[in-house]
């Protein structure tokens, strides 16, 4: 147990510096995130007007990107379904190349991929493609709720996150599989209680080590027919029994596929 005077001769940690980091630590696993995903997985015990004014230093330092976008893309937004108008576009923000440089300089990721795997773009004229919005913004949505609701457990030691993972490829490295997202947690029974409000634990974690759990997530928007779903289940049964998953991931992964209509859901379903 340190002293009283050890304790406050220790440095205090810079919060807007975190603050800034987690944030784009975050952006730099996902493609972009809104607003109010950024606020709740980043500064929740902040107000939501004092979290603006950060976005809005770290844009006009060209940091982050951020662009409006129709309320109806974002699911389960105000506005999308119920013809209430909102008094201002919803907001989406990303990684610049200048966000992805400082972290570089900062040296905080102990896996080069992450920025390698980052998309960035100009600060200006982010373009997004709008065919696939939907598609990537409910993949968005899923791993942020799942973020902030693991962030609630004192367990939860490591964190990755990999968008359109490729899980598997034929002997020409064409891939074989590939999921809309791969979500990897280590777990590590005994730490002290975990608040909240703390930073997401990103970190690459041993395939040997125990507690590992990870998730394989699967958006489908109904564009595909019953036997390419039926072929993506006899996939993942096929890598599970050969032991793919457990060589490459130290676990298999729980497919989680999300849809919007309960039609297909019933259909999914069925085939798997």
């Amino acid at each position: 147990m340190p002293t009283l005077a050890a304790r406050l001769s220790t440095p205090k940690p810079h919060l807007p510096l975190l603050r800034q980091r987690e944030l784009l630590r975050l952006l730099a696993r996902l493609e972009f995130v809104p607003e109010r995903h950024l606020h709740a997985l980043v500064a929740p015990t902040l107000s939501r007007r004092h979290y603006r004014r950060i976005l809005t230093d770290m844009h006009a330092r060209h940091l982050i990107w951020r662009k409006p976008v129709d309320a109806r893309w974002l699911p389960g937004a105000i506005g999308a379904s119920n013809g209430v108008v909102l008094p201002r576009a919803p907001l989406l923000y990303g990684l610049t190349a200048q966000g992805r440089d400082w972290l570089a300089r900062e040296h905080v990721e102990d896996d080069d991929a992450v920025l390698e795997r980052a998309i960035v773009r100009d600060w200006k004229q982010p373009e997004l493609k709008t065919g696939q919005l939907a598609h990537d913004l409910l993949v968005v949505e899923w791993c942020c709720r799942a973020l902030a609701e693991l962030r609630r457990s004192p367990l939860l030691h490591r964190l990755e996150l990999v968008l359109e993972y490729v899980s598997a490829r034929d002997e020409r490295g064409q891939p074989l599989q590939r999921f809309d997202a791969l979500l990897l947690v280590q777990l590590a029974p005994g730490l002290p209680n975990a608040q909240n409000a703390r930073p997401l634990p990103w970190a690459s974690a041993d395939c040997n080590a125990s507690g590992r759990l990870a998730w394989a997530l699967e958006i489908d928007r109904g564009t595909e027919t019953l036997m390419t779903l039926l072929g993506k289940a006899v996939m993942y049964r096929d890598l599970t029994v050969c032991g793919h998953y457990t060589a490459e991931l130290g676990v298999n992964p729980l497919p989680v596929v999300v849809t919007t209509a309960k039609r297909r859901a019933k259909q999914i379903a069925r085939e798997w």
